[in-house]
């Protein structure tokens, strides 16, 4: 089965990088517990305050249910309060050839 890559890339406030971070060092440690997705999150290069969150999903099925991964690991809350202090926020949804 072909794994799905999933990205969604955005800024943060300066004021509220600190937050960002401690809020991001939550959430790895929730999907850190989790075998069906790899969950990682990259600054990008040359754009200032810009993050990418990165999951890896080893087929369409887990990546379909990925909203009942975030709430068995416990992540929702979380989730919700990074992405309320994102900005430009762009999505990507990629298949493994």
């Amino acid at each position: 089965m072909a794994r799905v890559l999933f990205t969604i890339t955005y800024t943060v406030s300066e004021n509220q990088k600190k937050y960002y971070q401690e809020l991001i060092t939550q959430v790895k440690g929730k999907f850190a517990s989790n075998p069906d997705v790899q969950y990682s999150v990259f600054e990008v290069r040359g754009k200032r305050n810009t993050y990418q969150e990165v999951f890896i999903y080893p087929s369409k099925e887990v990546f379909d249910a990925s909203d009942e991964i975030a709430e068995k690991v416990h992540a929702t809350e979380l989730v919700e309060q990074i992405h309320a202090l994102t900005e430009n926020v762009q999505y990507t949804t990629a298949f493994e050839v």
